[in-house]
């Protein structure tokens, strides 16, 4: 009986001792994971400071309309159209001080805009971005003098209707081609 007993006892120290190091692994296992592999996350822009009337088109089709001093987030794909007059702040990744000023009926968007990173880094902000901005129409500028991560750690590249342009300047203005002339952008001065 007593026999019984120890072997019991030892059977369920055995298994504590044995669950305390299942534990002990899979901590590790989630440590070196959240360390070593990479993923995906997708960022937003942020529109504040807008002045006029402008109009936001989610990825639906559905348009609505603002006014003046109205701040809202621009998830990846929405379309950000702005009416006679009016201008807007979009900073290009939400908390990352990469500004697009949207003026002259700029219809703008971005496409994609990631973060590859492992889950620490992921935490920490850091990573290798990627922007793709669709500027179909207006014009903007562009102003990393500030950003974090600086612009040589953007992948970006902005889309024309006719071509693409990866920045080589911090601070930039950028006109959508019109049927009289095509798109342009020049250094300009940072704000």
């Amino acid at each position: 009986m007593q026999a019984t007993r120890r072997r019991q006892e030892n059977n369920r120290q055995n298994l504590i001792l044995l669950s305390i190091a299942a534990i002990i692994g899979l901590i590790f296992f989630i440590s070196l994971v959240s360390t070593q592999i990479a993923f995906n996350v997708m960022l937003q822009s942020q529109v504040s400071n807008t002045q006029g009337d402008w109009e936001f088109v989610d990825l639906s089709g559905n348009v609505r309309a603002y006014q003046s001093d109205y701040e809202t987030g621009l998830p990846v794909g929405a379309v950000i159209r702005l009416l006679d007059g009016a201008t807007a702040q979009v900073e290009i990744v939400q908390d990352s001080s990469a500004f697009a000023y949207l003026s002259n009926g700029a219809i703008w968007r971005v496409l994609q805009a990631d973060r590859h990173a492992t889950a620490v880094d992921h935490i920490q902000q850091q990573g290798d971005y990627v922007v793709v901005i669709e500027q179909i129409a207006g014009t903007v500028v562009y102003d990393f003098s500030q950003s974090e991560p600086a612009l040589d750690e953007f992948n970006m590249v902005l889309r024309f209707e006719d071509g693409e342009y990866s920045p080589e300047w911090d601070c930039f203005q950028a006109t959508a081609p019109t049927v009289e002339t095509p798109s342009a952008v020049v250094p300009v001065p940072c704000r």
